[in-house]
């Protein structure tokens, strides 16, 4: 049997990442962090205000700042001349002749 105790305190579950987002926006409001966007990606950066404030809190920003970076915007491939066509590449032999089954069913 629970504990009543424990569960008057609580007011239901709740998505981490969620709470993480509503965070971020109340964080973003207040100046305590930046966030960049671009094409692909979104990045946030914490604020020296933010840092301050979130130190002050009890929160470990060391653990935030690890956070490894996207990787980069993906560079275009080269493109062909128009007048220097590329030549068209095979399938292999075993891929374009594959043997028949003569049973029968």
């Amino acid at each position: 049997m629970k504990p009543k105790g424990k569960d008057e305190n609580r007011l239901g579950p709740v998505n981490p990442f969620t709470v993480g987002n509503v965070f971020i926006e109340a964080a973003k409001n207040l100046g305590w962090i930046e966030e960049e966007k671009t094409e692909r990606h979104r990045q946030f950066f914490i604020t020296s205000k933010g840092f301050e404030e979130m130190t002050r809190l009890g929160m470990d920003i060391q653990k935030a700042l690890m956070y490894r970076q996207p990787p980069a915007e993906p560079q275009p491939r080269h493109m062909p001349h128009p007048q220097h066509p590329q030549p068209q590449r095979r399938a292999p032999a075993h891929a374009r002749h594959r043997p028949r089954d003569h049973r029968r069913h």
